[in-house]
């Protein structure tokens, strides 16, 4: 709201977490010095004019002055050409880029780093411009990456315990809130949205979280693992035929655990080699139809 230069700075490095009433800065301003003279005149000269006083008073208040700063201004009428700056709520420092990064693009990021902010000490600013700017961390999402295949599994509102870290011994019980449609273009990946109440959790920004999704049950032919073998990017199973075995291509969903589910390419009344990997060898060159 006013021009100045940066005396002192309290806090240095973004994502630093910051208290209601913690000194943020110390600022020199011709502004708001004068501004503290207009209401010592007011009060030491015009002292019946309340309404002038008041509005005087709110000036400064909107300047970024304290209640405490106002009061001891009154008391001893001498301005102060320094002025300090306290945080009006408890936050994050999310810093002094253009402000284009929103939160949500920032609570992704498990690899977060201590980075030193852009202004320092002997800096001038001018009107109006953004200093740093406070995130309220009392609610977060938290953004879970959703494996290769399923996508499918996932609903909104399913349960999930999430853990971390952080809550090793107490994992957070929530549900999915929201399920992106596009994929994330670096992990090649869905993505899945968890909103927390973070004003009781205190979850740190940027802090990696594991989650399990509980899924209702998948009807389907299931194989352990061993039972099929990769040839590329083919799965292969062996079918007991009457004179022996015989490759057969199949078609695989998804895996979980030590399990993976058969789309199509055997039947539940088919008979299999229980693991594939003993009817091959690195010499083997298998044929399937």
């Amino acid at each position: 709201r006013m021009s100045g230069r940066i005396e002192k700075m309290y806090v240095n490095y973004k994502y630093q977490k910051v208290a209601k009433g913690q000194k943020l800065f110390d600022l020199y301003s011709p502004e708001l010095l004068t501004e503290q003279q207009n209401f010592i005149y007011l009060i030491s000269n015009d002292a019946e004019n309340h309404l002038i006083i008041k509005s005087s008073k709110q000036k400064l208040l909107l300047y970024g002055m304290t209640l405490n700063q106002i009061n001891a201004l009154a008391s001893a009428k001498r301005a102060n050409p320094v002025i300090s700056i306290y945080s009006p709520a408890d936050g994050i420092i999310q810093g002094t880029e253009s402000m284009t990064k929103s939160t949500a693009d920032l609570m992704p990021n498990s690899n977060i780093t201590t980075e030193a902010l852009t202004i320092k000490e002997g800096d001038y600013i001018a009107k109006n411009e953004i200093v740093f700017k406070l995130v309220n961390t009392d609610k977060v999402w938290g953004v879970f990456n959703v494996l290769p295949g399923y996508n499918s599994l996932i609903k909104i509102n399913r349960p999930i315990l999430i853990s971390s870290e952080f809550v090793e011994n107490k994992p957070i019980t929530a549900q999915v809130n929201f399920i992106e449609t596009q994929i994330n273009q670096t992990e090649r990946t869905n993505r899945i949205r968890v909103y927390l109440n973070n004003s009781s959790l205190k979850l740190p920004i940027g802090l990696r979280l594991q989650g399990i999704v509980k899924t209702n049950p998948t009807k389907a032919i299931w194989l352990e693992k061993e039972a099929l073998v990769t040839i590329g990017n083919k799965k292969i199973a062996f079918i007991k035929m009457d004179n022996g075995f015989k490759a057969k291509e199949i078609k695989t969903g998804i895996e979980i655990n030590d399990f993976i589910q058969i789309i199509d390419g055997i039947s539940v009344e088919d008979t299999i080699a229980k693991n594939a990997q003993y009817l091959i060898d690195s010499e083997s060159f298998i044929k399937t139809e």
